[in-house]
């Protein structure tokens, strides 16, 4: 793994563990094993930081995607199930980038710089999402609904976990039929 991406992905960790106060270019260094100065040297700022981070989250869910669903979606029922599959990854296996995203979510809100980094990645994620939903018969339309919805799913189920959590009724509403 070369280093700018040990750097990032340990910062998504990070981050993800102990929030947006918890992430210091010392902590990363730190948690990475590399020599004091090393993320600084990278990514000078704190910004220069955080927008490869959300630039590497968005990645790390169209991975995380692949992984989940390896071939093409052939409609309704096969969407639903990739995206119970895709939520309960999110949620339990890769709980830190799920967390470090949201993290990245509520830093944007005062963060101009942040808030156009992880605007990028989104038009990104909705170019390839919208090319899957399409492959599965869904109008590009309700590709928004779908993304929205899922980040409340997420979101609460990370922030309010409740057991025995079962996202396919949810996931059933939203996705047009």
């Amino acid at each position: 793994m070369a280093r700018r991406e040990l750097v990032v992905d340990t910062a998504i960790d990070v981050l993800g563990r102990s929030g947006m106060r918890g992430l210091t270019h010392r902590v990363v260094d730190r948690t990475a094993g590399l020599p004091e100065g090393s993320t600084s040297n990278l990514f000078r700022t704190r910004d220069a930081l955080l927008g490869a981070v959300a630039s590497r989250v968005a990645e790390r869910d169209r991975e995380l995607w692949r992984a989940v669903v390896p071939g093409r979606l052939t409609g309704r029922a096969d969407l639903i199930d990739a995206l119970a599959a895709w939520l309960d990854r999110a949620l339990t296996a890769e709980r830190n980038l799920t967390a470090a995203r949201y993290a990245l979510f509520l830093a944007a809100a005062d963060n101009p710089t942040l808030r156009g980094a992880l605007e990028q990645s989104r038009s990104g994620i909705e170019a390839w999402a919208g090319s899957e939903l399409a492959a599965a018969g869904l109008a590009a339309d309700a590709l928004a609904t779908i993304l929205d919805q899922l980040d409340g799913l997420l979101l609460h189920q990370l922030c309010f976990p409740r057991a025995g959590f079962d996202p396919r009724p949810s996931i059933e509403r939203i996705v047009p039929g």
